[in-house]
């Protein structure tokens, strides 16, 4: 814990005067990637010349080292100027990068050079410098794509804070959104610091309405013969945690209010298409062993006496846990909400 309060600290005391910026490349977006056990960074910045049109020029310029500061003052030697990471807005980190060096990352990278706390993190499974190119600032781009896809309830958004509470605080296991190729969809899994797996965007859905993260977005379920969207109203969530015979149940309750996009009687088949989707995602939760919906954690907090006796071996009865779901859905159809008005 003290680490992590060293940490934001850090993220949130260092700044920088107008005058210290002229002698900095101001970083919008950055990339991390690890290959044969070197660090590659590329930044998304701007330059010292002026386009055509009087804006400063974007410049796309990548870095290698054996360490952070070292891939750093490569980006320094080419560009001419330091990179100044506090105005970036989008952190894409390798699927490498995150297996092999994500503790690295977060003490080195995260607390020394003084990202904000609330910089969006993706992970791209290939190679993150591809996402940038020198026409246009793709990291806005990729920012917005992302809430686009999450309007389909299909990616998720996560921040700097997040991943570090999440790392270093004993909290819930995180999840980042998966991005490539300009497209986001689908989430990667971590235990602890470990990389556990991915959950397909088909499966992103359920995920954030069991996790209470999904406030707005549409879902589509087959209704009449027809695939049809739904978009989400209200949601309301009960999750809890109980230990019988030694192993951990976990309970899901949704209550989720939807309006169909045309005239429909499809509230029964979305309400089985949810329940089947929550049962498969949590599937893949526990043979992961990526506990992203805080069972242990609502153990530690609410039965604390449970939890001291499983606690050595909760990766084991974790990966043994069942799920009891109960998912109520109620549709309102596009042409009841027109009579309405």
């Amino acid at each position: 814990m003290k680490r992590l309060f060293c940490l934001l600290a850090l993220l949130l005391l260092t700044g920088c005067g107008g005058d210290e910026l002229q002698r900095f490349t101001i970083v919008t977006a950055a990339a991390v990637d690890v290959r044969d056990d070197l660090y590659r960074v590329t930044v998304e910045g701007t330059g010292q010349r002026l386009d055509e049109t009087g804006r400063p020029e974007l410049l796309v310029v990548t870095g290698e080292g054996r360490t952070l500061t070292e891939c750093l003052s490569d980006i320094q030697c080419q560009c001419g100027r330091y990179p100044y990471l506090r105005h970036t807005s989008l952190l894409v980190l390798s699927e490498a990068a995150v297996q092999e060096r994500l503790d690295a990352l977060c003490e080195r990278m995260l607390g020394d050079h003084s990202l904000r706390i609330n910089t969006r993190l993706m992970v791209c499974p290939g190679d993150p410098a591809e996402l940038f190119g020198e026409e246009e600032e793709h990291s806005q781009t990729l920012l917005s794509r992302s809430a686009a896809e999450a309007d389909t309830l299909t990616t998720d958004e996560r921040t700097l804070n997040e991943l570090l509470y999440n790392v270093f605080a004993e909290g819930v296991d995180v999840t980042l959104p998966l991005v490539e190729n300009d497209r986001s969809g689908g989430l990667l899994l971590l235990h602890g610091e470990n990389v556990a797996g991915t959950l397909d965007e088909r499966l992103t859905p359920a995920f954030l309405l069991a996790c209470g993260r999904a406030r707005t977005g549409s879902v589509t379920a087959s209704a009449g013969g027809r695939e049809t969207s739904f978009r989400l109203l209200d949601a309301e969530r009960d999750f809890s945690v109980t230990l019988e015979d030694g192993v951990p149940v976990l309970h899901l309750s949704l209550r989720l209010g939807f309006r169909a996009e045309r005239e429909t009687d499809g509230e029964a088949s979305l309400r089985d298409t949810l329940k089947d989707q929550m049962r498969e995602m949590l599937d893949v939760l526990r043979k992961s062993g990526c506990d992203a919906l805080g069972a242990g954690q609502y153990l530690r907090r609410h039965a604390p006496d449970d939890w001291a006796a499983v606690r050595e071996d909760w990766a084991r009865l974790y990966a043994r846990s069942r799920a009891e779901v109960d998912v109520q859905v109620t549709v309102e159809s596009a042409g009841r909400a027109e009579e309405m008005r």
